[in-house]
């Protein structure tokens, strides 16, 4: 048994409770950047969305150039200056020794990490580490780019999709229905780690668009319906669990007053309230909901959540900033107990 150490991602919330969902142990540590956990087998950075880094805990740390050079790094999260000190001391031994220490900053190393033989080390509250494997932005943006269908408007990120569905706590072959599916992406992520999935999607043209996403995967096994999501319990005979982020009301191009606000939310939570009683009807008990609610902030100072009435009972509840929108967003987590 080994202690890795994980770097959480920019919401260090959902990361959190995405490694808590996976591997269900308890942290040795945890701290706002990080958390450390003792597992029997080496953690695959593929299967993960919130997580930036994956580090091995070290007593030393072992290096070796290629013809004396090579790229060092070390990433700093130790409140009490530690890094900066074994910084120094690292570049010392390396002149000493008369190695081509080549340094990289922080930003230029998570694709360096992948391609390059790299030392990089991690220093979090007293903790040394080495890092073993780095999340690499520039293999999840080449596929997306290579998809047939991409549309911004309408569709979720692919690591926010993947971080989704570990909080489910989907089990490969589980049945993952997504219930506002739109051009596919929560469904492509589910079915690259081996779910079925169901996708209703109530406009014609978008559901051929996640078709082609789907049949562009050529494996899988996968379905969608088009249908208006509040009769869908006509279709979906069971499932084991919802992944979604939903229909959020129309496009807003500026704050929006109080008064439509108010009127967006309430159109929105009945909205929910129906699509949530078909839920109830094919989900399994015991089946986790992970589902975006949209919040909004108005003109006037004050914040309108959406609230709805549903038979679930909620776990968990987090704010997750969509960079560039009018409309703030909660990752909210559900469990079918009855």
């Amino acid at each position: 048994m080994s202690s890795y150490l994980f770097v959480l991602g920019r919401n260090p919330q959902l990361s959190h409770l995405e490694l808590e969902t996976v591997y269900e142990k308890k942290p040795i540590h945890k701290s706002e950047k990080c958390v450390i956990l003792e597992l029997d087998k080496k953690p695959d950075i593929a299967t993960l969305g919130g997580i930036v880094k994956i580090c091995e805990i070290v007593d030393e740390i072992h290096y070796k150039g290629k013809k004396n050079a090579f790229y060092w790094g070390l990433s700093d999260y130790d409140k009490d200056g530690y890094g900066e000190a074994l910084r120094k001391t690292l570049q010392k031994q390396f002149v000493k020794q008369k190695l081509k220490a080549i340094y990289k900053r922080e930003s230029e190393r998570p694709s360096v990490v992948n391609k390059y033989r790299l030392l990089d080390a991690v220093v979090c509250d007293g903790f040394l580490a080495k890092t073993i494997a780095a999340y690499n932005p520039d293999e999840v943006v080449q596929r997306e780019e290579k998809k047939p269908v991409n549309d911004f408007m309408i569709a979720s990120s692919a690591r926010l999709a993947r971080i989704m569905i570990n909080i489910s706590n989907a089990q490969k072959k589980d049945v993952l229905l997504d219930p506002f599916c739109g051009v596919g992406v929560v469904l492509q992520e589910a079915t690259l780690k081996g779910l079925r999935v169901i996708g209703i999607e109530k406009d014609s043209l978008t559901a051929k668009k996640a078709r082609r996403n789907l049949h562009w995967l050529k494996r899988g096994n996968w379905e969608i319906i088009e249908q208006n999501s509040t009769q869908l319990a006509d279709h979906v005979m069971e499932c084991d669990v919802v992944v979604s982020e939903p229909y959020m009301g129309e496009f807003l191009d500026k704050i929006p007053t109080k008064k439509q606000a108010h009127r967006i939310a309430r159109g929105l939570e009945d909205l929910y309230a129906r699509v949530f009683e078909q839920i109830a009807i094919v989900l399994k008990k015991g089946g986790r909901i992970v589902f975006v609610l949209p919040y909004f902030k108005t003109r006037e100072g004050d914040v309108l959540r959406v609230s709805f009435k549903h038979p679930f009972f909620e776990r968990a509840r987090v704010a997750y900033e969509h960079e560039g929108t009018k409309i703030g967003r909660e990752v909210v987590v559900f469990e079918n107990v009855k």
